[in-house]
């Protein structure tokens, strides 16, 4: 019984992510399309989600929201119509109270905030361990890219030592808060840090993202600012996969593919004993991606 409600709230999960655009999704359309009556759906959800149905369709349509007005330059009213908000008044009430910023701060980049995450409702402990499941063979690119001098906005952790471990100290809000930075060069990845800059009392595990060299905003309560030389990185790149769940599968393949590279053949060496590894993880429509430093022989 547990599985089955687990698998009607990933399907309810699903719809929402699928239908939000549209204007008529409501608790109850998602509870029956996955069978369930609004009363029993929408407690199986909160069950095994930890919020309403209500509740996730509002963070997730004000999250989009969010990243249009921080990338774009459609004005508040525009951006609250095309989220299923009536009035500007009633979307900057919304928008305020979840994220703690009005829409036109964080326009200006006043300071990063949360944007919700709609991660698959299996918990992500089970889902890594899918890692251990055969592999379907799959082609991984590898491309060598310059990286210019840059800041790491960086989320240290005690004792991880992977994305679980550093999830179960820091919890996994850090994707979204990272997501909403104004200028970062890239999306925000798990980082593996070699000896030289892992913090006293810090673990080898941590979050981060790029930042420009001449990075000036906030920087959120916890996290740092360090400075990374340019250089330059090999991108190993899987292709989209359809099961949305495969993720560790689909980042077992990337490592797998780092670990059996030969750089030498290309005149360079890894220079991982010196800058870290990022792992941008893995999206279905678009695959896993991870970052490996690396120097001319």
């Amino acid at each position: 019984m547990i599985d089955e409600t687990k698998k009607a709230a990933e399907q309810m999960r699903r719809y929402i992510v699928e239908h939000l655009g549209d204007e008529a999704l409501s608790p109850a359309r998602v509870c029956a399309a996955a069978g369930y009556s609004l009363r029993h759906g929408g407690r199986l959800f909160r069950h095994h989600t930890g919020r309403g149905i209500g509740e996730y369709i509002r963070l997730l349509r004000l999250s989009a929201a969010a990243r249009t007005i921080a990338e774009g330059d459609d004005n508040v009213l525009d951006v609250a119509l095309a989220h299923q908000y009536d009035t500007h008044e009633g979307f900057t009430k919304a928008f305020t109270s979840a994220f703690g910023v009005s829409p036109a701060a964080h326009r200006r980049g006043s300071r990063p905030i949360p944007y919700f995450i709609p991660y698959p409702v299996s918990p992500r402990e089970a889902l890594f361990k899918r890692k251990e499941k055969p592999m379907e063979p799959t082609t991984i690119t590898a491309t060598i890219a310059p990286r210019p001098a840059r800041k790491l906005m960086t989320l240290y952790s005690a004792s991880g030592t992977d994305y679980w471990s550093f999830c179960q100290e820091q919890g996994c809000d850090w994707e979204g808060l990272l997501l909403s930075v104004k200028g970062r060069l890239d999306i925000p990845a798990l980082i593996t840090l070699p000896p030289n800059m892992v913090p006293a009392g810090k673990a080898i595990a941590a979050v981060a993202v790029e930042l420009p060299a001449d990075y000036a905003g906030e920087v959120p309560k916890g996290y740092e600012l360090a400075d990374m030389p340019a250089g330059e990185m090999i991108y190993f790149q899987s292709p989209p996969y359809e099961d949305e769940e495969a993720f560790a599968e689909a980042i077992s393949a990337v490592f797998a593919a780092y670990e059996s590279y030969d750089p030498a053949l290309f005149g360079y060496e890894f220079a991982t004993d010196s800058l870290p590894v990022f792992n941008f993880g893995a999206f279905a429509s678009k695959g896993a991606r991870i970052a490996v430093p690396v120097k001319k022989l």
